[in-house]
């Protein structure tokens, strides 16, 4: 039989100690204020933390809100356990919000584009993205009265920007949203507190506005460093963001490196910038032909290129010519490591499939398809250009 402890119930609290409480002595957790909201009216921004949606997962929560009917005939019932988050706000608040979401996220939003409800308040939803979605599914699926529908709200009065950004944040934390999408809000909160207080914000105040710890946010400042083109391998699943950050050593080195040499009165074909992606590039085609998939041997990897990269840099003069014939033709080499990986590839694909015959569902098969298309069509051009033929 279960018995509280004293740690749960002390000895020197009563019920009768609980009872005499004023409702306002009490420290709450959980929601403050839920209440039944229009679904046609609950706002939904399109820029937030999170950019994917998975369709299998929306599937599983229409599952977990849908009640099944006690017998045949009966009306399907819905429930959600965990109620949106949204902004409640008046015409006023909403302008505001509007101006500091349309300048954080750099696009415009008017308010003339939301719903009001009959008071002229907005309803603006800050998390719980894929229950709505989840929602409008069951709408769709039993042919439901959209004007009749109603999602439980946990409603914030004249909530602020920021701590919206903050709550989306940390509900995310227990709802997974890719890191790699977790980073670029967090470099887009730190640049946002950038331009919207004196001081240069430190990790520490990043991470205890956003409710994570100091190293998720300075990680996700590494990787945020990064050139978009390697951030983007994350996005496309081609790296995991685990793996890609720690390039962020190799990537630093590289830009002190090629600085030194332009200082030592070394010119370059290409900009710094260019050089510093071709040669990540080169990085991330050895991983993938290497298949590493132990991060020993990735750290390993990285750490030699940077050991490297210091040593030459300490012990160089500035007589000797200090860019090997390799590196000034980084983008040969680049072209030639995505050959190799291109055929490795194929080799790999072609094992798959003497092994499983249908590894490939219908989305492998259609992108397949549109990769050899492009593959085609680019060697065709290329073909005409070398020939002197119009394209």
């Amino acid at each position: 039989m279960f018995r509280p402890t004293e740690e749960i119930y002390p000895a020197n609290i009563t019920i009768g100690d609980v009872l005499d409480n004023d409702a306002t002595d009490f420290i709450d957790f959980g929601p403050k204020s839920v209440s039944p909201v229009t679904y046609a009216l609950i706002n939904e921004l399109p820029q937030q933390v999170r950019k994917t949606y998975e369709p299998a997962q929306i599937d599983d929560l229409a599952i977990a809100m849908t009640i099944p009917p006690p017998s045949d005939g009966a009306e399907v019932e819905f429930d959600m356990f965990n109620p949106l988050l949204c902004a409640h706000l008046s015409h006023e608040d909403t302008v505001q919000y509007l101006k500091e979401y349309s300048e954080f996220y750099g696009v415009e939003t008017d308010v003339s584009e939301l719903r009001p409800d009959e008071n002229g308040r907005y309803t603006i939803l800050i998390s719980g993205h894929r229950r709505k979605r989840a929602i409008r599914q069951l709408i769709s699926e039993n042919d439901l009265d959209i004007s009749k529908v109603r999602a439980h709200v946990n409603q914030r009065d004249s909530i602020t920007f920021e701590k919206a950004l903050v709550a989306q944040v940390r509900e995310n934390t227990y709802e997974k949203v890719p890191p790699e999408e977790v980073a670029r809000h967090i470099e887009q909160f730190y640049k946002y507190l950038c331009s919207t207080q004196p001081e240069k914000p430190t990790y520490r105040e990043i991470a205890r506005k956003l409710g994570q710890s100091e190293s998720i946010v300075r990680t996700a400042l590494r990787f945020c460093s990064l050139p978009e083109e390697i951030q983007e391998l994350a996005h496309n699943k081609t790296l995991p963001y685990s793996i890609l950050v720690k390039l962020d050593k190799i990537h630093e080195k590289r830009k002190e490196f090629y600085e030194k040499e332009q200082e030592r009165g070394h010119s370059f074909s290409e900009t710094i910038d260019e050089y510093c992606l071709c040669h990540l590039h080169l990085m991330v085609t050895r991983i993938l032909r290497t298949r590493l998939e132990k991060d020993e041997k990735i750290d390993q990897l990285i750490k030699q290129e940077v050991t490297t990269l210091d040593q030459r840099m300490k012990y160089q003069q500035d007589e000797l010519e200090l860019l090997s014939p390799e590196e000034r033709s980084a983008r040969q080499r680049l072209s030639r490591s995505a050959s190799l990986l291109c055929k490795q590839s194929l080799s790999s694909l072609e094992y798959a499939l003497d092994i499983n015959p249908s590894a490939l569902g219908p989305d492998e098969l259609t992108h397949l398809e549109r990769l050899a298309a492009e593959a085609r069509a680019q060697a065709q051009s290329t073909a005409q250009q070398q020939d002197g033929l119009p394209f």
